[in-house]
């Protein structure tokens, strides 16, 4: 296996240029022993890394499976210097891409941008190939906020169809992520409620606005959004227009999926005895919705007893601090609802 150091004129032929005639110009020295590792590594970074990468959506994707392939097919390993000169590679190739889409539109105004691009956002159906076209203009100077009749941007509408590809492009082009579109909806709220998990922690990671995202994830299940959030520090007694607290959001389920989000929200922190609009607290919420074990964690927490239980008779508090402390149950209950 042959192991390239760090070399010079390895990093000079890396951030040089795009084609072996570049290198053959660049007149550099080499001993025996570097001239091997020339030999190696030139032919395949330049030949195969730069010729397959001409799409600018798949640019990461392609970029880094033709290393992969390189260092598969040569038994060449490269170094921490040599892998940050692939990603500056990597880099000035983006930057490449970047100016031939703004170059196929230099005759474009502003205006003109802006006016195709909503021209294709008000399209009744979208497709990859129409959403990579609006993300195309954006690149070339279009406006990258332009609504459709929905207050729909080309980001909202790349999210909703699970392009990561383009999300990926838009954010690098920094466009305003939190644009409220249809029904009030932001990117990551949409990208939450259909489940585009992948999406919405790539949202989360470039510091979209999470406001009502905890909200939104409890009521959907998503448990990993959910996870995410409480490490961004999101607030956890955040209220919903009618007073509901996530927790209280969780609460009004039993599903498995519910309990898990209950216990981490507990654990986080969250408020146990906020009251929605109607008085109902999450402990109320859980009886009323026959969630004793969402109710027992309340009560093992120390919500506090409204004395609402006893009042319809669903169950005992007593009942509920039985079925926690009861060994037998403790046992089942960790084994199915194991730890968040």
């Amino acid at each position: 296996m042959i192991k390239i150091k760090t070399y010079n004129f390895l990093l000079s032929i890396l951030l040089f240029g795009s084609h072996l005639s570049a290198m053959r110009k660049s007149k550099v020295v080499l001993d025996k022993s570097s001239q091997e590792h020339y030999e190696v590594v030139l032919p395949l970074i330049l030949s195969q890394v730069l010729d397959e990468c001409n799409d600018i959506f798949t640019l990461d994707e392609d970029f880094d499976n033709q290393i992969k392939k390189i260092q598969q097919s040569s038994d060449v390993i490269l170094d921490d210097n040599i892998s940050k000169a692939v990603k500056d590679l990597k880099k000035k190739r983006f930057k490449l891409l970047i100016d031939q889409i703004k170059n196929e539109y230099q005759d474009y105004s502003k205006e003109q941008l802006n006016s195709k691009l909503l021209g294709l956002l008000k399209q009744e159906s979208y497709n990859e190939e129409i959403l990579r076209e609006c993300a195309r203009l954006i690149i070339a100077g279009a406006d990258s906020d332009i609504q459709d009749k929905h207050e729909n941007t080309t980001l909202i509408y790349a999210v909703c169809k699970n392009y990561e590809s383009i999300v990926k492009i838009l954010i690098k082009m920094r466009v305003n992520l939190n644009i409220i579109g249809n029904f009030g909806r932001s990117a990551l709220i949409f990208a939450i409620e259909k489940k585009h998990t992948k999406l919405a922690r790539l949202l989360i990671k470039y510091k979209c606005d999470i406001k009502d995202a905890l909200l939104c994830a409890t009521q959907h299940a998503n448990i990993p959004i959910v996870k995410d959030l409480i490490v961004c520090k999101a607030d956890l007694n955040e209220q919903n227009r009618i007073g509901q607290t996530a927790l209280m959001i969780a609460a009004e389920h039993s599903t498995y999926d519910h309990c898990l989000i209950a216990e981490a929200l507990i654990r986080a922190g969250a408020d146990l005895n906020i009251k929605d609009e109607d008085g109902e607290t999450a402990f109320t919420t859980a009886s009323k919705n026959m969630s004793p074990e969402i109710a027992s964690l309340l009560i093992k927490a120390g919500a506090k007893d409204s004395g609402y239980l006893k009042m319809i008779g669903f169950v005992s508090l007593a009942m509920l601090k039985s079925m926690w402390d009861s060994e037998e149950n403790s046992l089942t209950y960790r084994r199915k609802y194991p730890k968040f």
